[in-house]
């Protein structure tokens, strides 16, 4: 036992002057106040068990000794494996980006593994491979200040970085999108990786440099600089000195929200004003005398309204001004832009198109069938079926089904897209001739004339929303872009009638009301 000093008035005494000595070397005030109450306390438990000659001297060299502890401890903590780990496979698979070691390790390894080369490989020679500051000025081709100022902003760095990830226990979420384009590409080849999207979704409000973009998604920056290569080419990314932005439009669940808002709540007298001129035509359409022209009009106008509403969406845009310009070329040869859809459960499906079959006899068209298809009654099943038939062999001059493979004809029963009858069986949707079309595209660009102005209204309002939502680097895509958008109107507006009771519900999984066959005429 030391009775020779008093621990209060030795702690008293040299309090100030250790956390000096401390904060002078850890550069952090947290890390310093830790560090000195541990040579505090170290000093405390000696003065009980040393016979102490010189108590200046006893005491730096314990706070030395312990600092150096300290820092072989810190050494320890960060040497971390810089071997691949497969962390992109681990991103797609789903799984934890480390090994179950602890939470802290874990920490630190993503910490160290964000930072930005410049800084990540010197803080790496320096602590870990203990490289002197002349050897790594050396190694990297630089000079030895300019290896202490990225060492001392590296250190900042992983400690903000490291504080982050400890206090937000950040977990890889899957990114749900529905990728689309038009003109000639392939975008899901680009974005079919969960890393990639991760990366440009975390760009895509405004550009961010390889550092920024790890922090935000917690890929190391060294995995990233992995795929930037990839999605350059591919223009999902484009980068302009040093930083890297998505180089398409995202359409959030908010902007379909706001979307849906601005048909069913707003003041468009859209719905109305289309089953007035439906009514007001119906009679002239029928007299076209297509087969089917007997049926409801509830069945009808599932057909109808899509096949009207496009053409009309065609002339709003272009009394607006809001003309879908020349496709750019792409890097990988295609041309064209993509967009993305964020897909979210609770979010319906409005989108809609026109999907095509036709067959060709000596290079001239023969027959042709048109699905005007609905987001929430698509089926891809329709689709494939459609695929695996000959068109020309298996429409005739009238719905009836002469000759038929009798597993196809019980896909075509199991899909509602043939009905038995008292001699057979038939297609159950539309039958036109061409010169039957002919006359019905005429009765529909009189009708459009109707409806333009209430459709116009309705564009020019979306594509504010999009100006007020798009990133100001993205702006120049809106009108590449907006027709997709705006087609989901088609969609609303059924969707709108649907629940009034003009248009019936669908009466089986599979919906092919909007199903029409073109038939050439000889």
């Amino acid at each position: 036992m030391n009775d020779k000093y008093n621990a209060d008035e030795i702690v008293k005494k040299y309090m100030d002057n250790i956390f000096g000595f401390c904060i002078n070397r850890l550069d952090n005030i947290d890390d310093a106040q830790d560090l000195s109450q541990e040579i505090l306390l170290e000093i405390i438990r000696g003065l009980q068990k040393s016979d102490i000659s010189d108590i200046n001297a006893w005491v730096w060299k314990i706070a030395h000794n312990r600092y150096a502890r300290w820092i072989n401890n810190r050494k320890k903590y960060i040497t971390v494996s810089l071997d691949d780990r497969s962390i992109i496979d681990m991103l797609e698979d789903g799984r934890d980006f480390f090994d179950d070691d602890s939470d802290e390790k874990n920490a630190v390894f993503s910490a160290v593994h964000s930072l930005a080369k410049s800084h990540r490989n010197i803080l790496v020679d320096y602590y870990v491979n203990e490289l002197l500051y002349s050897e790594i000025a050396e190694k990297h081709k630089l000079s030895v200040n300019t290896v202490k100022t990225r060492l001392f902003y590296g250190r900042q760095k992983l400690k903000e970085r490291w504080q982050i990830i400890m206090s937000e226990n950040k977990i890889y979420e899957k990114i749900n999108w529905s990728i689309a384009c038009n003109g000639s590409m392939d975008p899901e080849r680009y974005l079919n990786r969960q890393v990639w999207r991760a990366v440009t979704k975390a760009a895509y409000e405004k550009p961010l440099t390889i550092s920024e973009i790890s922090a935000a998604t917690g890929i190391p920056c060294m995995y990233i600089e992995d795929e930037i290569p990839h999605l350059l080419y591919g223009e999902a990314l484009t980068e302009e000195n040093g930083k890297y932005a998505a180089n398409f439009i995202i359409h959030s669940a908010d902007f379909t929200k706001k979307m849906v808002d601005l048909l069913k709540k707003a003041d468009t007298d859209l719905p109305d004003k289309l089953v007035q001129v439906l009514n007001k035509y119906d009679a002239q359409i029928r007299d076209t005398g297509f087969f089917g022209s007997e049926r409801t009009k509830n069945e009808l106008w599932w057909f109808l309204i899509p096949l009207v509403l496009r053409k009309t969406i065609n002339k709003a845009r272009d009394l607006s001004g809001i003309n879908t310009p020349p496709f750019p070329p792409r890097k990988d040869g295609g041309s064209g832009w993509f967009w993305i859809e964020e897909w979210v459960e609770s979010v319906e499906s409005y989108g809609s198109g026109c999907n095509s079959y036709w067959d060709w006899d000596d290079d001239n068209q023969i027959n042709m069938l048109d699905y005007y298809w609905l987001g929430k009654y698509f089926s891809s099943n329709i689709n494939r079926y459609f695929h695996s038939i000959d068109i020309n062999t298996s429409f005739g001059a009238t719905p009836e089904i002469k000759d038929m493979d009798e597993a196809k004809l019980a896909d075509g029963i199991k899909y509602n897209l043939i009905e038995k009858t008292a001699n057979g069986h038939k297609w159950s949707f539309l039958y036109f001739t061409e010169t039957q079309m002919n006359k019905l595209e005429a009765l529909i660009s009189d009708m459009t004339k109707e409806l333009v102005n209430s459709l116009a209204d309705v564009v020019v309002k979306i594509h504010e929303i999009y100006k007020n939502i798009t990133p100001k680097h993205l702006q120049n895509q809106i009108n590449g872009v907006i027709g997709a958008t705006i087609h989901k109107i088609i969609g609303i507006v059924c969707d709108i009638l649907e629940q009034n009771g003009s248009l019936a519900k669908p009466d089986s999984e599979y919906f092919t009301k909007q199903i029409v066959v073109i038939r050439k005429e000889k």
